[in-house]
């Protein structure tokens, strides 16, 4: 649930130009909907989620905008050239610590959303996403993952359009790699959601408590070590495949994707400034 609702503050950093001014004036209604649609929240609950929702957005808008423009402006400054693995595996490392500050951030908020929950409407989210394991574990086995392997390819290349405006032949090979370690780590990947939702239910009945920080923290920051550390192996690849991908894809670009992306960071750094100045 609240990893959901904090990948939709991440959705701002997936638009360019004023589109992320709009989606962070819009991001309040878009979380509270977003919540009501899993919970069925009651009139009371939704005047709670309204308040905290606000109060939320109001420490991140201070806090941490100013933080991604700085981080995205020496990101683009650095992007004249192509970025190393080492410095590639760096700048993971300020999102990954982005994260981390956003989790600590949003756990008071969160928890007084929690507390108000009714134990049917937590049992009935998450039966409905033990609904969706089994549709995608079906899925799964009817395609061998052929067509997860299509969705992600797809789903990337219209991604990295918005960041470098056109995909050429030097890309395509980045892309298709990305696309076939999905397909064969998508197996962990349920394996591990499974792991992650019965975590999540452990947390949800802490809500209202101060045991609650500890179990959100646990999932955003250090899933890895979730399942008594059956999967640190697993995320580390993924961390590890991810960071050697965009170092190959920054060594991929060509002057005007190199200036498009650069242009479309600095840009973005410009917006969360303004947004941060209000």
């Amino acid at each position: 649930m609240m990893r959901r609702c904090l990948l939709l503050c991440g959705l701002c950093l997936l638009l360019g130009g004023c589109s992320v001014r709009l989606m962070y004036h819009w991001l309040d209604w878009a979380i509270a909907w977003k919540l009501d649609d899993y919970f069925q929240l009651n009139s009371r609950q939704s005047r709670i989620v309204d308040h905290e929702v606000d109060r939320f957005l109001s420490w991140h808008r201070q806090v941490e905008l100013p933080v991604y423009a700085k981080q995205l402006r020496q990101l683009a400054d650095e992007l004249k050239e192509p970025l190393s693995e080492a410095r590639t595996d760096y700048y993971f490392g300020l999102f990954e610590g982005d994260l981390t500050r956003l989790a600590d951030g949003v756990e008071p908020y969160a928890n007084r959303i929690a507390a108000s929950l009714q134990d049917e409407q937590v049992y009935r989210y998450l039966g409905d996403q033990r609904t969706k394991q089994v549709t995608r574990r079906s899925d799964w086995e009817k395609d061998g993952g052929k067509k997860l392997q299509q969705d992600f390819s797809r789903k990337l290349q219209k991604n990295l359009r918005r960041w470098i405006d056109d995909i050429g032949p030097a890309q395509q090979p980045i892309i298709a790699q990305w696309a076939a370690w999905q397909k064969e780590l998508y197996p962990t990947w349920l394996d591990y959601q499974d792991v992650w939702l019965a975590s999540l239910e452990e947390m949800l009945s802490k809500r209202g408590t101060p045991e609650f920080s500890g179990y959100l923290r646990r999932l955003l920051v250090k899933g890895k070590f979730l399942g008594n550390g059956r999967f640190e192996g697993y995320v580390d690849s993924q961390r590890q495949r991810t960071v050697r991908s965009l170092s190959q894809l920054s060594a991929s670009l060509d002057e005007g994707q190199r200036q498009y992306l650069r242009k479309t960071l600095y840009s973005l750094a410009n917006d969360f400034s303004a947004l941060a100045s209000r």
